[in-house]
């Protein structure tokens, strides 16, 4: 039997298992349980998938990749690492299996070592960033994100601007900039021109446009263009490195 997968309903992502998950059948909902059963079924999971691995990996996309969790603070580092793993089993699956040409061999074993790298980036990037939204910097695939630079942009930006509230008064968040610089660094295929100096240029925005987390009060304009000019100062030792 095909893997059946279903549209999810709730969120977080969810996982039921209606029926013994093995190789001849089982069901693969996004409904009961919480997010961490979806790395703790993903033996089985993977073992099924291998029967039809092709429409399992267009399953997954369709219909779990909408489901993740969007933040690190939300549980999204431990359900994109659990989403990455299954679609790249998928992949080694489709590789393996002898049916395809050495052309579609070969592509296959790409994708499996892009998700592979998706999978650590994702984590990175939770840990620098807990509430930056990951689907702005990762596509289902473990490529760039469809939203491109612009995407990547917006998402660093929401996420740095609670950064530069954490103390109570608005400050350049370079140390929470940096650590999501570096994160961006492990992607395995960053929007092109979303480089370090963009995360630092989006933190900039984040001082300057970006509203107050709730309970805080927003920045005087000046204070505003005081913090965001820490930004070159950012930039300008990004430039200068070798």
């Amino acid at each position: 039997m095909e893997p059946n997968l279903e549209p999810p309903e709730t969120k977080p992502l969810k996982l039921k298992r209606d029926t013994l998950l093995s190789t001849s059948a089982f069901k693969f909902s996004l409904r009961r349980y919480a997010t961490a059963d979806l790395a703790a079924a993903a033996p089985e999971l993977e073992r099924a998938f291998a029967t039809a691995p092709a429409a399992a990996a267009a399953g997954l996309k369709a219909r779990a990749w909408p489901a993740l969790p969007a933040t690190g603070s939300a549980g999204a580092a431990e359900a994109f690492t659990s989403y990455f793993g299954l679609l790249r089993g998928c992949y080694v699956a489709i590789a393996t299996g002898g049916g395809g040409s050495g052309a579609h061999a070969k592509e296959s074993s790409a994708a499996a070592a892009q998700l592979a790298a998706a999978a650590k980036a994702a984590t990175a990037l939770a840990e620098a960033a807990p509430e930056l939204d990951l689907r702005g910097m990762l596509g289902a695939d473990g490529g760039a994100p469809e939203g491109g630079a612009a995407g990547a942009v917006g998402a660093a930006a929401a996420a740095l601007a609670a950064a530069a509230y954490t103390t109570g008064r608005l400050q350049f968040p370079g140390a929470a900039a940096a650590a999501l610089a570096k994160g961006v660094g492990a992607l395995p295929s960053p929007p092109p021109g979303f480089t370090a100096a963009a995360v630092h240029a989006a933190a900039a925005v984040a001082v300057l446009a970006s509203p107050p987390p709730p309970g805080a009060a927003r920045a005087s304009p000046d204070t505003r263009w005081v913090a965001a000019s820490q930004a070159g100062v950012s930039l300008v030792h990004i430039v200068a490195q070798p």
